[in-house]
Formats: structure tokens, C-alpha cells, sequence
């Protein structure tokens, strides 16, 4: 299907904006699954069951014929926490169903470009670690970062279709789920203190303390950062907006969006 629906009951057409910009990267349609990787999920429209989204960031599916799939939504024969649960009469009875559909297999990428990622990643773990703090402005811990770097690397994240070895610090975090923010260091940068006086002007939970992000009240609030909008223009320059937005009963408020330009990083083992 080329349709999916959220939790508040609205429906959207299913491209990559659209998810990322109605799911804004949170559980539950961002979610790690049984095998580690993170998945997309979201709404049928006209049943109501889960659905799978396929091919978001990276064509990693086929059908059982070898064909290549293009981006799309497919039923779910399981529950996903706090979604949808499935029910299998009204998936029967679903127009969008489509029983008669050929089998999933996961591609083997044959894409040079994603191994050479891959080993940069690996060579230089800690020099794009430093990159990341200062594109976004955060210092990210250790401990976060490794929690990061893993899910990457098992989740094969660097076969993103539009990833390559000069936008890998970008890439990095705009193919994760929304990253907390809780007790993070922000960076003595132009880009951390226009983080500062958004939380301290607009969070109602979170405040900026010795370049601390920390609660300032016992309820339970989350604060986030992600990375959407990733855009490829003609003259080959990239975009991608950064968002933190504070969450609450799940319901979230945009604090801080910015626009943040492509600048190439370079990594040699020479």
C-alpha cells in the first residue's frame, strides 16, 4: 500500500517526509525488533492492523522472483505494542490486503560504496564520534554514542541509498530513532547555545545548567533529537532538518528545528 495511518487517525501519503515528519522517529513506529534492527511501523488506513513500512531509507528487500520493490506498506501478522493489534477478520476483509503477494527476501547489497562506509565507520569510530558533537552541537557521551555506533553497524545503516564516504557523520544520526537527550553536554558552539535558549525559553521539563541538560521537574518528560528531511538537490547540495522536541503522554512539541547544510568530511588512513 502507498498509504499509512497514525495514531491520532490521520492518513498521509507513504513517502519518506511523510513518515519521518508524522512519526518524528519515536516508538512505536520506530522501534528495534527481534533480530536488533530498528523497523518502521505505522497504521492500515482501512483495517486498522500494523503494517511494515519497506524500503524507507534503503532498498533492502526483493521479491521471492529477485525483483526490486519500490517503497510501500505491508500487513503485519503480529501485534506491535502500543500501535495496532492485529486482527486477522478485518485484514480479510481489507481492500488494501493483497494475500496473493509474492514473499519478502532480504537483498544482498551489491553496492561497492557501502563496504568502503562500512570499514571508514569502523577505522574511524572516534574521530566521526567528535564530527557528530559538533555538527549538532551536543556532546554526545561515549556510552550513548556506542549504543549508536552498534545499532548502525548491525543494522547495516550505511547501505542508506544516498549515503557515501563524505556525508557519513550526517547519515549517522539521520538514520537513527529520535536520540535522548536526557543529562547530554551540549557543546560550547554556536549551534549548543542555540540549543540552550530553546530549552531554557520553551521546554517545560528540561533546563540547561553548566552546559547540562537536566529535568527540572519530576514528571516524566523526554527530550529528543533527530535528524529528517534529508535533501539531494541538482547541484548535488544536501540538507537535513534537526529537530528537539520535548515529549510528554505522548504528545510531542517541536523546541528547536534548524536546517543544516552539508559540509564534506574527509577520513584517511593515510
Amino acid at each position: 500500500m502507498d498509504i499509512f495511518s497514525t495514531l491520532e487517525g490521520k492518513t498521509f501519503k507513504l513517502n519518506k517526509v511523510n513518515i519521518e515528519n508524522n512519526t518524528i522517529k519515536k516508538a512505536p513506529y520506530y522501534i528495534k525488533n527481534e533480530d536488533g534492527k530498528y523497523h518502521y511501523y505505522a497504521i492500515c488506513p482501512r483495517c486498522g492492523n500494523p503494517i511494515v513500512i519497506i524500503n524507507l531509507y534503503k532498498k533492502n528487500y526483493e521479491d521471492n522472483l529477485k525483483r526490486k520493490i519500490k517503497l510501500h506498506g505491508r500487513h503485519l501478522s503480529k501485534d506491535i505494542e502500543g500501535l495496532a493489534k492485529y486482527d486477522n477478520i478485518k485484514y480479510k476483509n481489507c481492500p488494501l490486503a493483497n494475500p496473493k503477494t509474492f514473499g519478502l527476501t532480504k537483498r544482498v547489497s551489491s553496492n561497492p560504496i557501502n563496504i568502503i562506509i562500512r570499514d571508514i565507520v569502523e577505522n574511524h569510530k572516534d574521530e566521526i564520534h567528535k564530527d557528530i558533537q559538533n555538527i549538532i552541537g551536543i556532546n554526545i557521551s561515549k556510552k550513548l554514542y556506542n549504543n549508536l555506533y552498534d545499532l548502525y553497524m548491525n543494522s547495516c545503516l550505511y547501505e542508506y541509498d544516498h549515503a557515501d564516504e563524505y556525508n557519513i557523520p550526517y547519515v549517522f544520526i539521520y538514520t537513527q530513532s529520535e536520540i535522548n537527550l536526557h543529562m547530554q553536554y551540549l557543546k560550547n558552539n554556536s549551534m549548543g547555545k542555540k540549543i540552550e535558549e530553546a530549552i531554557n525559553n520553551k521546554s517545560a521539563g528540561y533546563k540547561v545548567e553548566n552546559n547540562q541538560i537536566i529535568p527540572k521537574t519530576k514528571n516524566h518528560y523526554e527530550l529528543g533529537l533527530i535528524l529528517i528531511n534529508h535533501s539531494v538537490k541538482d547541484d548535488k547540495k544536501q540538507t537535513f532538518d534537526m529537530l528537539i522536541n520535548e515529549t510528554i503522554n505522548n504528545k510531542s512539541i517541536n523546541l528547536f528545528k534548524v536546517k543544516i547544510t552539508y559540509e564534506s568530511y574527509i577520513y584517511s588512513d593515510k
